[in-house]
């Protein structure tokens, strides 16, 4: 935990799975601006055309 970040902060994991297809990962980041959330992580993987997403998301400062 950084000076910046206390216990209080509110951090969310985001996970999306199922089918891989064009726009989901574009879907997700156009649907957090509107939160305006930082993204601190992601990752993602695609393995026989299923997909797994997850965004570590927290509160601005």
């Amino acid at each position: 935990m950084s000076a910046s970040q206390s216990s209080d902060d509110l951090t969310l994991l985001v996970k999306i799975f199922g089918k891989d297809r064009p726009g989901i990962t574009a879907g997700l980041f156009d649907t957090l601006a509107a939160y305006s959330v930082d993204v601190v992580d992601i990752e993602q993987v695609v393995t026989r055309g299923r997909m797994v997403l997850c965004a570590l998301v927290t509160q601005p400062p």
